[in-house]
């Protein structure tokens, strides 16, 4: 859900209309060219093709039953590729992190802390 709102730039529910369904269904009726439409304009220039990836992902968390869906695990794992094959972060070591444990996230030998805004 949370991918679907940092790609449209959208609350869940909006307007009565429900961000899932919104996304599905155009997803569905014209693909990636007319989701392109509801994305949020900051992002309209990410390449296609990666775009496609992680709405494809994001699609895959919100599938209605829930053996359908993958695993928090998998997402992680899919999205760290993503970021490792792109290159699109600079190293974790360039981060000046808090280092409070309640905010860590470790997952295959990567380490991040996330502060809360």
């Amino acid at each position: 859900m949370v991918l679907l709102e940092l790609i449209t730039s959208r609350q869940p529910i909006e307007q009565g209309k429900h961000i899932v369904r919104e996304v599905r269904t155009t997803w569905l009726k014209g693909g990636l060219q007319a989701v392109m439409a509801m994305v949020d304009p900051l992002i309209k220039d990410c390449p296609q093709s990666e775009l496609q990836v992680i709405l494809d992902i994001a699609l895959r968390c919100v599938e209605e039953e829930g053996t359908f869906r993958p695993t928090m695990k998998q997402i992680a794992k899919e999205i760290e590729a993503i970021v490792m094959e792109q290159n699109c972060i600079p190293p974790i070591s360039s981060y000046s992190c808090r280092r409070d444990p309640a905010f860590q996230y470790s997952g295959d030998g990567v380490t991040v802390t996330v502060e809360p805004k």
